[in-house]
């Protein structure tokens, strides 16, 4: 109880939250859920080593926890201007990938595409070993599935790597997706779908793809703030997009800041200000553009 309030006040690094998480940990050392609650707490990058490398610790084959260290540790090392002020080898990073990776291979595992990713800024002055490491990667992850979401959202994200048609092999992806009778493995794959059709500029692709998702399935909100972004965007149809998001219920930060930014283009300022009012977490600059 006492840890959900501080969390709620936004104090994770103050003083009396880290002692609350280690007077947890101290009844429990075996409840993983403190650690992680500590590591996606904590700002600073020692703290999240030290809590995490506990975890390790206690959870040695956990393959999760050696992706997460890697997460958190790529985006500290991405994030330095300076690569030397580095306080993490950038080998350390690849050998949390590798060894989730090691631990569990399977399709399911995010690590495959987070190392891609990881590779991609690593060696991004170095193309012809980028293109070495991630295609080595992917050839791997490959024979497990290539039409798993997952496999099909790093091909699309690599696809001026990869010596094959991407359109069709997404095209295929989401017909092998709707036999599954997965829902969500079908939504996740058209969302895929969309973002491609949306970066070649292929409106009769989105609408087609789009038509024929929702007479078959219920759209997701994830779906819903693609769908509207798409409207906005694309088809330049601000009305339509409003419409989607104003008829999604208890909406989050996304929802309300795009939601607020259509309201300013069309300069209703009293409909903006509603959803300053009800929900208070918004861009609050965003009114300011509203004459």
């Amino acid at each position: 109880m006492k840890l959900a309030l501080l969390h709620n006040m936004n104090l994770e690094n103050n003083i009396e939250y880290k002692q609350t998480i280690d007077s947890l940990i101290a009844i429990k050392p075996n409840t993983e859920m403190y650690y992680i609650e500590a590591v996606n707490s904590f700002p600073e990058i020692k703290d999240k080593i030290e809590y995490i490398d506990k975890a390790i610790a206690i959870y040695p084959n956990d393959y999760s926890l050696y992706r997460k260290k890697g997460d958190f540790m790529a985006d500290y090392y991405n994030s330095l201007i300076n690569k030397e002020e580095s306080d993490i080898a950038p080998n350390a990073i690849t050998t949390c990938y590798l060894t989730s990776i090691k631990l569990d291979g399977s399709i399911f595992n995010k690590a495959w595409v987070n190392l891609c990713d990881w590779y991609s800024h690593l060696y991004k002055k170095e193309n012809e070993k980028k293109k070495e490491e991630i295609l080595s990667l992917l050839k791997k992850y490959k024979e497990q599935n290539e039409y798993h979401p997952n496999y099909l959202k790093v091909c699309h994200r690599y696809s001026n790597m990869i010596n094959e048609k991407i359109d069709k092999l997404l095209i295929n992806g989401y017909s092998f997706a709707k036999q599954t009778d997965d829902p969500t493995w079908v939504e996740s794959t058209v969302l895929i779908l969309l973002d491609y059709f949306e970066e070649k500029d292929q409106k009769n692709e989105l609408t087609k793809f789009m038509e024929e998702f929702e007479k078959e399935y219920n759209p997701s909100y994830d779906y819903l703030l693609k769908k509207a972004t798409i409207f906005a965007k694309k088809f330049d149809n601000i009305a339509e997009s409003i419409k989607i998001l104003e008829d999604i219920e208890n909406g989050n930060y996304f929802r309300n800041n795009m939601l607020i930014k259509l309201y300013a283009i069309i300069q209703e300022k009293e409909k903006a200000q509603i959803i300053v009012d009800k929900y208070n977490k918004i861009d609050h600059e965003i009114l300011r553009d509203i004459q």
